[in-house]
């Protein structure tokens, strides 16, 4: 079995967060300085004293405010699983909640492997194949089953249900991609409505590691690939055996194009908000082209509504520093022959 391998180089144009499903309590973690620490309670127990093991376990059963206090005071940076950036945002919010038992301070971390963080090649294949659904779609679709839609599209629908094993994109494969764990910030997110020309902050507080990215000042470069087997194309996806150039023209007309567009409509009138759509729309090159992935995207970036007869309306979005869209990915490749 022969696989053509394709370099590229990722490049996060506004952060990103791919969670590995767990969430941390605020005695889970510390903030020091402008330093996040994820804490290993094991390792803090091997450095307490009988007493103060005693007074830890007081805490845990009576005092949660208690507890966290505590865990902050006996912290060092021994004890900690990792470390990350804290924007002024989080230590804002931290300092001022820590204190309030009601508040739950939950932080939601970044997926790692081996420790290192991680964006999963699955997560960027999941962005592909919703641009090449929408690039096989022509027609504006009806509300139906999405399962036997995405089949039927793909060339895999059986008799009765889709062949999971015939799926073409089988033939699509994306690798891993590391990032240093000085590419991710705990931040504070906000959840944001347009109303009446303004945004109006719907008060939902949200904590979570994301990573740095071009918009917040910080531009970084990862290295990946993406693998294309013939052998598993069929007649819909046989474009794929151009390489890369069909499968950038499929991103870029979904998410520059259609996706990127609706935002862009929806913020219209906000000037800090079009400033930063305006950067992420100028920095796609002739070689380069645009996803969107992970927690906060929305619904019009990772399903087809924008193809439905009827869109589902989407009225809130998510905001870092009340401007700062979630999950804009630049993917850059060799698509010119």
């Amino acid at each position: 079995m022969k696989w053509e391998s394709f370099p590229i180089t990722l490049t996060p144009l506004s952060p990103l967060h791919i969670g590995d499903g767990s969430q941390l309590e605020a005695y889970e973690y510390a903030v020091v300085k402008e330093r996040f620490y994820r804490i290993s309670l094991d390792r803090l127990l091997t450095r307490l004293s009988a007493a103060e093991r005693e007074t830890l376990n007081r805490y845990i059963e009576h005092d949660l405010v208690g507890l966290r206090k505590f865990v902050r005071e006996h912290f060092s940076p021994e004890v900690a699983e990792y470390q990350a950036a804290a924007s002024p945002r989080f230590r804002e919010v931290y300092e001022e909640k820590l204190g309030q038992a009601q508040n739950q301070l939950i932080v939601f971390p970044f997926l790692r492997s081996v420790g290192k963080p991680l964006i999963p090649g699955s997560s960027l294949k999941g962005a592909l194949r919703t641009a090449i659904l929408n690039q096989l779609i022509s027609a504006p679709i009806a509300d139906s089953d999405a399962g036997r839609l995405e089949a039927e599209t793909l060339g895999y629908l059986g008799e009765r249900s889709p062949s999971i094993q015939n799926d073409p994109l089988k033939g699509l494969r994306v690798s891993d991609v590391s990032l240093s764990p000085e590419h991710i910030v705990a931040e504070q997110i906000e959840t944001k409505k347009k109303e009446s020309g303004w945004l109006e902050d719907l008060s939902l507080q949200i904590l979570r590691e994301v990573t740095v990215s071009v918009v917040t000042g910080q531009e970084i470069s990862l290295s990946g690939e993406i693998r294309i087997y013939e052998g598993f194309l069929n007649r819909q996806t046989e474009p794929l055996k151009q390489g890369l150039r069909w499968l950038a023209k499929a991103c870029n007309t979904f998410y520059r194009d259609q996706v990127l567009a609706a935002e862009e409509r929806y913020f219209r009138g906000l000037k800090a908000v079009e400033s930063v759509y305006q950067g992420i729309r100028a920095a796609i090159t002739q070689d380069s082209f645009l996803v969107r992935l992970g927690w906060g995207s929305g619904l019009d970036s990772v399903s087809l509504n924008l193809q439905k007869q009827s869109p589902r309306p989407v009225k809130t979005r998510k905001l870092i520093d009340g401007r700062i869209p979630m999950g804009w990915l630049r993917v850059e490749c060799k698509v010119q022959s």
